[in-house]
């Protein structure tokens, strides 16, 4: 198939992308900013704000291989997030570290959802959909099922998942 986007496309699929162990956390965000399509000019003005929600401090001049997972994950959110999306994919699986952190991820993921013009959601959890989502499609095994209304699509969902 073809697919033609026409706006800018944000993947919040994997938040590390390109992210490499011997770099430091710094050279990482220019890395990982590129990757996700931003010009050296946007990822170099976003730096501090990175740096400042990612709450590293000094370590953000350490190899990424010393930080632990939880570090790793802030580092990777607090670059991801720091985005203008036009469309924004966005797992619901991406998590964000320890309680705190993982406060100020969610705060921080609403206002960019609130941002996005179109908001794309890969999840199991209708609750979610239903609160993020208008509409809304079923794929199963790789093969796009429906598409429509939520409540429509959910029953085709309960239905899919009662025939196994």
């Amino acid at each position: 198939g073809r697919v033609e986007i026409e706006g800018k496309l944000t993947p919040m699929l994997n938040l590390t992308p390109g992210m490499e162990g011997e770099d430091t956390g710094y050279d990482n965000i220019i890395t990982v900013g590129m990757l996700l399509g931003m010009t050296l000019a946007e990822i170099t003005q976003r730096v501090p704000g990175i740096i400042e929600f990612s709450d590293l401090g000094e370590y953000i001049h350490l190899p990424v291989r010393t930080y632990s997972s939880g570090m790793q994950a802030r580092l990777g959110f607090s670059i991801a997030t720091s985005i203008e999306p036009g469309i924004l994919l966005l797992d619901e699986g991406i998590g964000a570290a320890d309680a705190h952190f993982s406060e100020k991820a969610a705060r921080r993921t609403k206002e960019l959802m609130e941002k996005t013009e179109i908001l794309v959601l890969a999840s199991h959890s209708e609750t979610l959909i239903e609160s993020m989502c208008d509409q809304a499609a079923l794929l199963h095994h790789g093969r796009l099922l429906e598409t429509g209304p939520i409540a429509a699509v959910k029953k085709s969902y309960h239905r899919v998942l009662q025939s196994g």
